[in-house]
């Protein structure tokens, strides 16, 4: 039960994750590309959809499904005794990823309203 709940918080986790990616996505989108492009701003939604679209064309969910056939076969592998230190080696790791991620797009916001704000 306790792996079910670290797995839940860890996908929970990523669903956040991807709502602010699209809300970071969005600002750039419509400080940067609507003013050289004189296009219309984008809603959150739209942004969502392109996003999930590139995400589908790179392959992203598709590697969800490879790594967990990979764990499997990891842990088919693994000494009982090694099995718990392992796990939690590999959760450190995913949360470690999911927080890379969400400092990668919050530097991104934020260089790109300093350019927006002061440089435009």
């Amino acid at each position: 039960m306790k792996d079910k709940t670290r797995w839940a918080k860890k996908i929970l986790g990523s669903i956040a994750l991807s709502f602010y990616a699209t809300f970071v996505l969005q600002q750039l989108w419509n400080w940067f590309i609507v003013p050289a492009l004189h296009v219309d701003p984008a809603s959150y939604w739209l942004i969502f959809g392109i996003n999930t679209l590139f995400g589908l064309l790179r392959g992203e969910f598709s590697q969800e499904a490879n790594n967990k056939i990979t764990f499997m076969a990891l842990d088919a592998c693994i000494p009982d005794e090694k099995r718990e230190e392992i796990n939690n080696q590999l959760n450190g790791a995913v949360v470690e990823n999911i927080a890379i991620r969400a400092f990668s797009n919050t530097m991104a916001l934020a260089i790109g309203w300093a350019v927006h704000t002061f440089l435009l």
